[in-house]
């Protein structure tokens, strides 16, 4: 499946240098496993050998940094193809050659053969496949015109019929149906065809429909004749023609108005929004539709200044003047404008007399639309609040341009209106910086620029306040950016110090806060009160105990006011939401003011309790059975749809990570202690199955602080022993060690069983890897009888398999392939994926050893399916090098060292230094068997420093062995006899079977 996102992708850009981030965030979203670029590289290997398989040049899919280019011609790409023939119809249409222009906008059509890139699971290739299918509309709605225009109107009756079928709210498929049925004679069906389109677009949208719709349903009525013309396109780039000069009547009258204020001073940025604005105005100009552009953000990010600023740069295609109102949608010291009295204003600036504008609303609409009819006018309307305020204002004719402001979307406008929106975010650091310096003195912002930068962050890029920190430091000379970062890095008093003159960030954000609903106003308060980086929508349901649609519903309408910003679905398919950072300072700012600490603690516990719910039952569906964990006694708050977020447990846990490392430091700071050591322990499996070990070595520091300060020695047992095991996966056993007793010490204190467990369990694995057999399998015995008395059958299943990796590392083969075999019927019983592959993987090296390769790699594929299923990188590379030694005994040599380089990348990418080494230690045996023994000392010496930097004697003890052998082969009988007793110093058993095998070798060698 990622193979098929990568060539979807490439292809989508063909002939462009995409990147491996891009790539990445094709396939797994903004959460990226560690191992994303590793897993990309070898996509990239496995596309090419099927593309060369298939016939391709080699040289199609190429390498260019910083990523892979495909080098696709246009014709051997059906979306390229399709716009080159729509391009030649065009010509052909402007040309008058209509016959010929259909047809090549018949063959543009046929380039879509099926469903667009059916199957690929991406969201950004679902996306692109949305886009295509929405072209595909379009050429088909310009090829019919064409049709039409040619008296094909029986012949299209069918298709069209079925195109609205499956497209029923595309309003210009409709009304060329309605066209076709009516010249076709059939005028009862094209009205009921209308009819039809009403009531979906009033049930569905909630809106009538557009003019096009509702003009062809009255000439249908009045059976009047409807002439079909099909102009020649105009080229994108050249405005559209002037309009017919004025009835002589009008002439001396003609009123040029110049409404539009002063341009920006300090404009910064905006680059990407004012190609769009301006690709927009030329797309809707060729085709003589009215330009209608919508630009939304957060109050203070610029909005009105973008819309003054591209008003002034397009106003000379303008030429009958520009009209200007701000609708004062977002005032607190006075009223909204409406639209009849703006439209008063607009026709007295427009030359029309007082005592000539008529008294009743939609006469006087339709007296500025007939008005402005003739003319090419630039229409701003500024800090719109509804749509009421902006509908009436809209021209009829497409001779026009309107641009919108609101921090509202005011959906009418887009999904009736056709307007675009274009929405504004915040400034990056680049521009945030440049616009300090512009406002400010570039000299002294420039003397200091990280004070500058933490200037930009502070502001959270929000021009507003970008200005008014300029205009402060513009005023007070002897000021530096450094004084003022002092000055707002206090989150208290930050608000108050983004305040200047009238110019207050405060206001803003209060004018959308005061037209919340109670409810929304609540929700947004308490939002305000996490400390998280984002979050779903079950968090802002848990904060009000509200179920989670009700709770979606309230974030909705914080979105809709701006107040907080949707930034996408994540792994787990939820919408993502968050704040800007001075939004949620005001927001916790209301918080503090408007609700008692008793409500505010309660609320924040509730959401802290449902990310503590949520990874228990992570864990629980990734791993089955049992949790293996302790916990503390907090009431849990569970989610609603916790089937649906949990339905990819690793997939949700890479959503949610960044909120649960701050939900574990809030709690700290709350002095929730058993909320945070728990959520802490709780997360630590699904922390180790991504490696994700700064996040667990950071909630764990905290956590066991916490827990020390609140006197609490059970949560610090649990997260001592817990960080044993971070230490156990990072290979350190000597801190593992030291971890893992002293938590053995406070849970022999207190008389805690199952906690001793745990510790034991770890315990044994270090004695296994330093060779003190007995040592493991005692507390082995232990830890499984205290599991099997509690009833973890989970961590009962999993002793059972080290049990059985002791006595396969004492040869004693029949009894651990018995033991593994209890263990995996125990593990499937419990439904746990990652337990059946991690006993399949030590099955599979009994197996080896007993000679019985076929089943031994047979066991080790199914672990590999299961691990490569879960992404679990850790796993592959353990398997893989296992795949290795079982093929390098079957004597497939090529097939080995495939299986052990992939493990190696895949080690390397994690940091799985164990594995790394143990690779290095099957290579080298690759190599001396194909007698490459300079080549084999090499990777055995790689192996034993890794291993002795990990200090695990027993895996020493074999890498010097080996590298013993190599070395006798090579002569080098000195260096042989050095590094064997060298070996036998890390791990000397005389019973042990490896131990006999060197000291004859070194009797030999003597």
């Amino acid at each position: 499946m990622r193979q098929r996102v990568i060539l979807a992708v490439l292809i989508l850009n063909a002939g462009k240098v995409v990147s491996i981030e891009r790539l990445a965030e094709a396939i797994w979203g903004p959460h990226q496993p560690p191992t994303a670029r590793n897993q990309i590289v070898i996509c990239i290997s496995g596309l090419r050998r099927a593309l060369t398989e298939a016939g391709a040049s080699a040289d199609l899919l190429g390498t260019a940094s910083p990523g892979y280019v495909l080098h696709a011609l246009p014709e051997q790409v059906d979306a390229l193809e399709a716009e080159r023939l729509a391009a030649e119809g065009r010509a052909a249409q402007a040309a008058g050659d209509l016959e010929l222009a259909a047809k090549l906008f018949r063959q543009a059509c046929d380039q879509w053969r099926a469903p667009v890139l059916a199957g690929v699971e991406s969201t950004y290739v679902e996306g692109e496949a949305h886009r295509l299918e929405d072209r595909r509309l379009t050429l088909t709605e310009e090829r019919i015109q064409l049709e039409i225009a040619l008296r094909r109107h029986s012949d299209l009756i069918h298709e069209l019929t079925a195109l609205v079928e499956t497209n029923p709210l595309r309003e210009r498929l409709r009304a060329q149906l309605m066209l076709a049925q009516y010249r076709s004679g059939r005028r009862a069906e094209a009205l009921d065809t209308y009819r039809t389109g009403r009531t979906l677009l009033v049930d569905e949208l909630g809106i009538d429909p557009g003019s096009e719709l509702q003009s062809l349903h009255d000439t249908i009525l009045r059976d009047e004749p409807e002439p079909v013309v099909v102009e020649p396109p105009r080229p994108a780039d050249v405005p559209p023609p002037p309009p017919p000069p004025p009835l002589p009547d009008e002439t001396h009258r003609a009123v040029v108005p110049a409404q539009l204020p002063a341009d920006i001073p300090h404009f910064i940025g905006r680059g990407a929004e004012l190609a769009e604005l301006d690709a927009l105005l030329k797309e809707r100009a060729s085709q003589n539709l009215l330009t209608i552009a919508l630009i939304t953000g957060v109050g203070g990010v610029g909005k009105s200044s973008l819309a003054v600023h591209w008003g002034h740069r397009i106003a000379e295609l303008f030429p009958d003047g520009q009209l200007f109102v701000d609708l004062r949608g977002y005032d607190l010291n006075a009223e909204p404008l409406s639209a009849g009295v703006v439209m008063d204003r607009f026709l007295r600036a427009l030359g029309v007399g007082g005592d000539r504008i008529a008294h009743e609303l939609d006469e006087r609409a339709a007296q500025f639309r007939t008005t402005i009819a003739r003319r090419q006018l630039l229409i701003v309307l500024d800090n719109a609040r509804v749509i009421e305020q902006v509908r009436p204002l809209l021209p009829g004719s497409g001779n026009c341009c309107v641009i919108v402001t609101s921090r509202d979307p005011l959906g009418d406008l887009t999904a009736r209106e056709g307007a675009t929106m274009v929405h504004l975010d915040v400034l990056s650091a680049t521009d945030s910086a440049a616009l300090l310096a512009d406002v400010a003195d570039p000299a002294v912002m420039n003397e200091d620029p990280g004070a500058t930068a933490r200037l930009g962050r502070l502001c959270d890029g929000l021009p507003l306040a970008l200005r008014i920190v300029g205009a402060r430091l513009t005023a007070r000379s002897y000021w530096t950016p450094a004084r003022l970062v002092k000055r707002l890095a206090d989150e208290r008093r930050r608000l108050d110090e983004l305040s200047y003159g009238q110019l207050t960030v405060r206001a803003t954000f209060a004018l959308s806060y005061r037209d919340l609903s109670p409810e929304a106003a609540r929700m947004f308060r308490r939002l305000g009160l996490l400390e998280v980086p984002d979050f779903a929508p079950w968090v802002g349901a848990a904060l009000l105990d509200i179920d989670d649609i009700e709770g979606e519903n309230l974030i909705e309408q914080l979105v809709d006011a701006q107040l907080i910003e949707a930034v996408g679905r994540d792994c787990a398919d939820q919408v993502r939401y968050r704040f800007h950072d001075l939004v949620r300072l005001y927001a916790k700012e209301r918080a503090l003011a408007e609700e008692s600490e008793g409500e505010r603690m309660e609320a924040v516990s509730r959401a802290l309790s449902g990310w503590l719910s949520l990874t228990e039952e992570a864990h629980r569906r990734e791993y089955g059975g049992a949790f293996t964990q302790m916990h503390g006694s907090v009431t849990r708050w569970r989610p609603q749809d916790v089937d649906l977020l949990l339905e990819r447990p690793l997939h949700w846990l890479d959503s949610e990570r960044g909120a649960l490392v701050c939900a574990v430091s809030q709690a700290s700071d709350l002095g929730l202690t058993e909320h945070c050591w728990d959520l802490a322990v709780t997360a630590t499996t699904l922390f180790e199955s991504r490696s994700y070990f700064d996040d667990w070595r950071t909630t764990h520091e905290i956590a066991l602080a916490a827990a020390r300060a609140a006197g609490d020695v059970r949560g610090e047992g649990a997260v001592l022993c817990s960080m044993g095991s971070m230490h156990l996966f990072q290979q350190s056993p000597c801190r593992a060690g030291e971890r893992l007793r002293d938590a053995l010490e406070l849970f022999e204190r207190i008389e805690e069983p199952f906690g001793r467990a745990l510790v034991l369990r770890n315990l044994s694995l270090l004695d296994r890897l330093n060779g003190r057999f007995d040592h493991a399998l005692a507390r082995y015995e232990e830890a499984r009888a205290i599991f099997a008395a509690v009833g973890d059958h989970f961590a009962e299943a999993h002793v059972l398999g080290g049990i059985a990796q002791v006595h396969l590392d004492q040869n004693r083969l029949e009894l651990a392939r018995t033991l593994l075999s209890e263990a995996l019927d125990a593990f499937t019983r419990l439904g746990s994926e990652r337990g059946r592959a991690q006993i399949l993987n030590r099955l599979g090296e009994t197996l080896l050893r007993l000679g019985r390769l076929e089943e031994a790699e047979s066991a080790c594929e199914a672990a590999l399916a299961l691990v490569r299923h879960r992404l679990d990188g850790i796993g592959q590379a353990y398997i893989l090098c296992g795949l290795g030694e079982i093929r390098l005994r079957q004597n497939r040599l090529r097939a080995a060292a495939e299986s052990l380089d992939e493990a190696l990348l895949i080690a390397r990418e994690v940091r799985e230094r164990f594995v790394e080494a143990r690779v290095h230690l099957t290579l080298g045996d690759l190599h001396a068997r194909q007698d490459r023994l300079e080549e084999a000392v090499r990777d055995l010496s790689t192996a034993r420093d890794i291993y002795a930097s990990l200090d695990i004697r027993l895996w020493r003890f074999r890498s010097l062995a080996a590298l013993g052998r190599v070395l006798a082969r090579q002569g080098d009988v000195a260096g042989a006899v050095e590094t064997l007793k060298s070996s036998l110093a890390c791990w000397d058993d005389p019973e042990a079977e490896e131990c006999v095998q060197v000291r004859e070798l070194l009797a030999e060698l003597s």
